[in-house]
């Protein structure tokens, strides 16, 4: 009896401590980012799919586990467990997203739903903010929103900024994920992201 519950007991730990990536409290890029008031120091312009924006230099290529289309460009600071994304809808995808309302709306809107249900499909735990504009100083229409979830009862509480952006008839969904202790720090960052969209 006594090994049933030491295996249970052993089980739940390692699922808690290795469901999700947490930033390491000793790593230098945490060390770096203290130094800059919690600010990322060092950026870099990008290109991807007709557009144009900066991101934090600290980043290296990651997977598309946390995405919706495996095209997208995904960015990764594993030692802060900072996940940044960025995904291209077409008019034609935009289009088929449309269909789902029972009545007409703007595509932007299609677009930004649609993934917004399907980050939400994703969660087990989850609350949710209110839809907004995206921040001051942008210079390209979209939609911004937030989530807190969990994606099972053992994973670590994760914050999800979720931004959708239009340009030319093309859409793009920007996603910045971390925990929720550190996005309080670096929000104003995914928001500068947003703001330096071209």
């Amino acid at each position: 009896m006594k090994i049933i519950f030491y295996f249970t007991l052993f089980s739940s730990l390692w699922l808690i401590l290795c469901a999700c990536p947490t930033p390491d409290l000793n790593t230098q890029d945490l060390k770096n980012l203290r130094a800059n008031h919690y600010d990322f120091k060092n950026w870099k312009r990008n290109y991807f799919k007709g557009i144009n924006f900066d991101l934090p230099k600290n980043l290296e290529k990651g997977n598309t586990d946390f995405m919706y289309k495996s095209d997208g460009l995904s960015k990764v600071n594993y030692q802060l467990g900072v996940y940044i994304s960025v995904e291209h809808f077409d008019a034609n995808e935009a289009d088929e997203y449309s269909f789902s309302f029972d009545e007409e709306v703007p595509k932007l809107t299609a677009v930004h739903e649609f993934y917004m249900n399907q980050r939400r499909n994703s969660f087990q735990y989850l609350e949710n903010s209110i839809k907004t504009d995206l921040p001051k100083g942008s210079k390209l229409p979209g939609s911004m929103e937030v989530i807190y979830g969990r994606v099972d009862e053992y994973d670590y509480d994760m914050k999800y900024v979720i931004a959708t952006i239009e340009k030319n008839n093309q859409w793009y969904v920007f996603q910045f994920i971390t925990s929720q202790d550190l996005s309080t720090y670096l929000f104003d960052d995914f928001k500068k992201i947003i703001q330096s969209v071209r």
